[in-house]
């Protein structure tokens, strides 16, 4: 079904729509997704560019009915990814390129794409405390713990906030040794 044809529709209730739109626009996207476990199709034809811009237009509209589908987001910043447009591409893909750096423990490239993300959203304390994490493995706990307690009192009760900023304390009073990549925690 034509994404158009909603508007010619019966009043149908907004979740209903919401997941037509994601399902649809999913469907566009997910075979162009570049997975560790599946190989993905090539962007590049005019006919798959043409389905990309589609699945990232109807998820848009999908994330206007329900603003909290962060999957939703993510996909059409990797559908940006795949249209080699990364500047439009939602600091998702970015959190994503971040959490693999920190994993390997490639601590100054997390810094530097986290820290990028969360300037262009700074008050977003998710983003915050992981530069928080991404100094952290990076060796820089000073810049770690200053970060991290941002966040923490722009959310003072967030329970990951708490145990990171714990952790990072530990690491600056000798109690822990400082991780180096994800598998040292």
């Amino acid at each position: 079904m034509e994404s158009k044809d909603f508007m010619y529709e019966k009043p149908r209730d907004l979740s209903s729509i919401h997941n037509d739109l994601y399902r649809e626009g999913i469907a566009l996207i997910g075979p162009y997704l570049v997975l560790s476990d599946a190989p993905a199709k090539d962007p590049s034809s005019p006919s798959a560019q043409k389905e990309l811009k589609r699945g990232i237009t109807l998820l848009r509209r999908a994330v206007d009915l329900y603003p909290d589908n962060w999957e939703a987001f993510w996909v059409m910043g990797k559908g940006y990814q795949a249209l080699r447009q990364r500047e439009d591409a939602y600091p998702d893909v970015g959190l994503e390129y971040v959490a693999e750096c920190i994993a390997i423990g490639k601590g100054d490239e997390a810094v530097e794409i986290a820290r990028g993300i969360s300037e262009g959203n700074p008050n977003d304390v998710g983003l915050l405390s992981n530069l928080g994490l991404a100094y952290l493995i990076a060796g820089n706990v000073d810049k770690a713990l200053e970060v991290t307690r941002k966040a923490m009192e722009m959310q003072p009760e967030d329970s990951v906030i708490k145990n990171l900023l714990s952790l990072i304390q530990n690491v600056q009073e000798g109690k822990i040794e400082r991780p180096t990549k994800w598998s040292d925690f």
